[in-house]
């Protein structure tokens, strides 16, 4: 940090790392992806040419990421997080989409849902789960999935929820031909869920 001229604020190392980062990825003839950690504020200039997965909106939030040039994909907490019984239904996925942000922790500035107006640098978005063996991620993922992509693929089409999960069922028919994990198995397994709040 001394050497850098860094000062002694920690936050300002993570910055030079991120750099130094990008400058060897990009050397690699990569492109650089980080999860959301550094700050809005800060000496060291962040490059523009990453990409910004961002989750928490605890330190950049996504309005001003878009609002400063970043490219980011929305990796929303809720209803995108698929962790034990930390999990959505179905129809909440439904009523998300892709520039919204949402935090079940009451700490979290999005735990007041955050819109951010459609744009170009909101990339894409990602479903993140762990914690939960294979079985039971499969049957997790199931129907949550498919309803993410939905919201993804076609953010101008949104027919009522249940039209949606009725075309839904053809396609889910073959997936339990392919695994020979019923659709019984899945409910039974798979769609218990903890919403904190009631949706906005």
């Amino acid at each position: 940090m001394k050497a850098n001229d860094l000062g002694e604020d920690v936050h300002e190392l993570y910055r030079h790392f991120l750099v130094r980062m990008n400058d060897i990825v990009k050397s690699l003839g990569k492109k650089m992806a980080v999860w959301e950690g550094f700050r809005k504020e800060g000496i060291v200039p962040i490059p523009k040419d990453i990409i910004v997965y961002e989750f928490e909106t605890n330190r950049y939030l996504p309005n001003d990421l878009v609002a400063d040039g970043y490219t980011v994909v929305n990796t929303s907490w809720k209803p995108l997080y698929v962790v034990n019984r930390k999990k959505f239904a179905p129809e909440t996925i439904y009523k998300w989409n892709i520039s919204r942000w949402e935090n079940w922790f009451p700490r979290a500035p999005s735990f007041n849902p955050i819109q951010v107006e459609n744009s170009s640098l909101i990339i894409g978005a990602q479903m993140c789960a762990w914690e939960q063996g294979e079985k039971v991620e499969f049957k997790s993922l199931r129907k949550r999935l498919p309803v993410m992509n939905e919201r993804i693929w076609n953010p101008q089409e949104k027919v009522r929820f249940e039209v949606f999960m009725k075309r839904l069922e053809a396609t889910d028919a073959r997936l339990s031909q392919l695994t020979g994990i019923t659709e019984q198995d899945s409910v039974l397994h798979g769609y218990d869920y903890v919403d904190d709040r009631p949706d906005k």
